[in-house]
Order: structure tokens, then sequence, then C-alpha cells
């Protein structure tokens, strides 16, 4: 009687195709960056447990840039979904050419373009041209412009409340909550 015995290694061709397959699933899970949360904290713009944007102390201590700026036109759109996936959100995103008239957090020429994400049900308001904002951004991966953070990143600022909008947000300069990015370092 022939006994069969069992290599308890495994072969390089095993090993190989386990290698292969983490590989192939790490991918799928993790992915590429995803250009829609740009300018957001790990966890969305909403997150309670990473920050809290709609607190101005907060949002700006997020942003690399706070400024104020007259929308001159809409220039143009990205199109970060060219698969129309519905999981993505709206998508092209429009780019408007902002002029600067004050900074209020960090350096910016006298033009920027500002991409606006996430035009939707939480933030409907599409900016106009000709008017004023204090924009709230942070510098873009993908391209030559500032992300306007979603939903709190561009309040108007003109007529009758501009000088409070603009005197809240250096008060929320001076007092900004710098973002701690928790998952960082551990």
């Amino acid at each position: 009687m022939t006994t069969l015995r069992r290599n308890p290694r495994p072969s390089g061709t095993g090993m190989l195709a386990v290698a292969v397959g983490l590989i192939i699933v790490l991918g799928i899970a993790v992915g590429p960056p995803d250009p829609l949360r740009e300018g957001l904290p790990p966890g969305g713009a909403g997150s309670a447990s990473v920050t809290d944007l709609s607190d101005r102390r907060q949002l700006v201590g997020f942003a690399e840039h706070v400024f104020v700026g007259r929308v001159v036109a809409r220039t143009g759109e990205w199109n970060d979904n060219p698969t129309g996936a519905d999981d993505l959100g709206p998508s092209p995103f429009p780019l408007f050419a902002v002029d600067v008239s004050r900074s209020i957090k960090g350096e910016l020429p006298q033009r920027v373009t500002v991409v606006q994400n996430h035009v939707g049900p939480d933030n409907p308001h599409l900016l106009r041209a000709g008017r004023e904002y204090v924009f709230v951004t942070n510098p873009s991966e993908n391209g030559p412009w500032q992300i306007v953070i979603p939903s709190y990143g561009s309040t108007p600022a003109d007529g009758e409340g501009r000088t409070r909008v603009i005197a809240e947000f250096e008060q929320a300069y001076r007092e900004q909550i710098p973002y701690e990015n928790s998952a960082e370092g551990q």
C-alpha cells in the first residue's frame, strides 16, 4: 500500500497566486484617490467625529485658503467621472474664474480658478458671476485650481451683510481650530 504524503509547504505557484489575489483585492478595496473626497476630511464634510465644518473656526482651521473674491465667469468643467457612475455624485463640476480682493488666510494670486464640487441636494446653490463670496478652499491635487469646501466654502459676501460676513471669517481665522487628522501617525 502506498501512502501519499502531503507537502506541508505551499508550492511557489500557490504562493504567487495568493499574493496576486491579495494585490487585486486590495487594489479594488483601496482603489485610486477619490477626487470627490478632495477638500474633505476623512469621514465627510459633516463628520462630527473628525471635524464640524459648520463651525467656522474648524472650517477655517481645515482650509489652506480663506479669501474674499468676486466670481468673474464660469470657465469650464472638470469631468472626473467619465463613467457616469451614480455613486460618484454629480459630474462634471463647474470651474469659475474668481478675482481675489482680500486674503484672510493663505497667499493666492489676484485671479484663481475654483471648482465647486458637490452641487446637489446638500448644496444646491451654484456660484454666480458678479457675486462676491468668502471662499474657503484647499488646493486641488488634480489641477491648478482651488476646491471649494462643500456646503460651507462659499458664503455670499455682497450687499448689506458684506462687512459682517467678512468680519465673522476674520474672527474665525484668529480663533481657528486646526484640523488634526487622527488617522495620521497611527
